[in-house]
């Protein structure tokens, strides 16, 4: 614990700032900071071990303070006031892009969550999603974690408590098993497969997984915090002199070689087409990169996207910091005349930050002022995740 607090000393210091800081965008930046450290010194590193994985957070109170929303006493309220707090809350959840539908979740059962896990899930202050089932973690986290109420509600629908190092684990159904018959839509640990429970409650978080040995290793694993590929990139992100929020974000491990680009864009395409097309719209050199980071971020102009790549020395990073508004400038995604930044409507500034010991390329993309307005908050961001699901983010290729 000496060392991760060591290691967050350059994150968070110039972010909690409370003391010094009147506005409420300052201080909202120092919350959403203190939450990002929380989580990291709660979610496991082990997937980074793998040679492809996706960690994907959410911080909902950041998320609520763009439309106003206020969590406390807002199912009290009736008439055109409930009516307005509902909107401000729908608002800021259509702006989540996460690999767990978090707004269909709330919208077929938010009612029932204080039921089944014991708090309203407009309580939730962060998560955190890890890869893809059958295998994917979940993190439900909490600045100040109500587990009284947490425990009270999971014993009542019958999973069982045993206390263990690190954490209070709970089970139900048998390992890794689909059930359809107790199926539980909207039920965030996988409801809707009536799948087996393993959860885990954390200082800070419920987590939980379909396995035991998955739910144990991540408890068992070190935290995200003793990961510098990944502190480099969060403050590289962070920006705390600028007054922004990180919303949002998804670090990425994945091959990123022209071969695999190539494969996964342009399916029906012969392979040197394919390649001929890909040196026009990513020309120059990209160093191989290890760890990617796409981000959504608010400031007081707006919202903007972030694009991160994590170099251990400056040269590398300082090409990419060359690089990859020139590939930007050209590349089109699938089915498109146009290229990203005339699709999306937005202008890109590149910077080369030092952090952590590591060296990161850091993209903003911000929306066209002739544009702002008229589009919604987080659209680039949401864009950006769809590109890689589809496999058009071929502008990052390296060679």
């Amino acid at each position: 614990m000496q060392t991760f607090l060591i290691a967050f000393r350059r994150l968070t210091a110039g972010l909690l700032l409370a003391a010094a800081c009147q506005s409420a965008t300052c201080q909202s930046t120092a919350a959403a900071s203190e939450r990002i450290e929380q989580m990291l010194q709660t979610v496991t590193a082990a997937p980074l071990q793998s040679s492809s994985f996706l960690v994907s957070y959410v911080d909902f109170q950041s998320l609520y303070a763009t439309t106003e929303f206020e969590r406390d006493g807002w199912r009290d309220l009736e008439g055109s006031p409930r009516q307005r707090a509902e909107k401000q809350q729908f608002d800021a959840l259509r702006r989540v892009s996460s690999f767990v539908p978090y707004l269909p979740y709330v919208k077929l059962a938010g009612d029932f969550w204080l039921d089944w896990l014991g708090f309203d899930y407009t309580a939730l202050d962060w998560t955190v999603t890890i890869d893809e089932p059958p295998e994917q973690i979940v993190y439900l986290g909490f600045d100040s974690l109500p587990r009284d109420a947490i425990e009270a509600a999971l014993a009542a629908r019958g999973l069982t408590r045993s206390p263990g190092e690190g954490a209070v684990f709970f089970a139900k159904g048998e390992d890794g098993a689909i059930d359809p018959r107790h199926r539980l839509p909207g039920y965030p640990f996988w409801g809707e497969l009536g799948a087996s429970e393993r959860l885990a409650l954390l200082p800070h978080a419920l987590m939980g997984s379909r396995f035991a040995a998955i739910t144990a290793a991540a408890v068992e694993a070190p935290r995200l915090a003793s990961d510098s590929e990944v502190t480099a990139l969060l403050s590289a992100a962070a920006d705390p002199d600028g007054g922004a929020s990180l919303l949002q974000f998804t670090l990425i491990a994945d091959d990123f070689s022209p071969d695999a680009i190539v494969a996964g864009l342009m399916p029906d395409t012969a392979p040197e087409e394919a390649r001929a097309q890909l040196e026009v719209q990513a020309p120059g050199p990209l160093p191989p990169f290890s760890m990617l980071l796409l981000a959504d971020r608010q400031t007081d102009a707006g919202d903007e996207a972030l694009v991160a790549l994590v170099y251990d020395t400056a040269a590398e990073a300082g090409i990419a910091v060359e690089t990859l508004p020139m590939r930007l400038a050209v590349y089109r995604p699938w089915k498109q005349t146009k290229p990203l930044l005339e699709v999306l409507h937005v202008v890109v500034e590149a910077r080369l930050v030092e952090a952590d010991g590591k060296s990161v390329a850091l993209l903003r993309l911000t929306q066209d002022p002739a544009y702002r307005g008229l589009r919604k908050p987080g659209l680039t961001y949401r864009a950006l995740l769809r590109a890689y699901v589809q496999r058009d983010l071929g502008w990052l290729t390296w060679k």
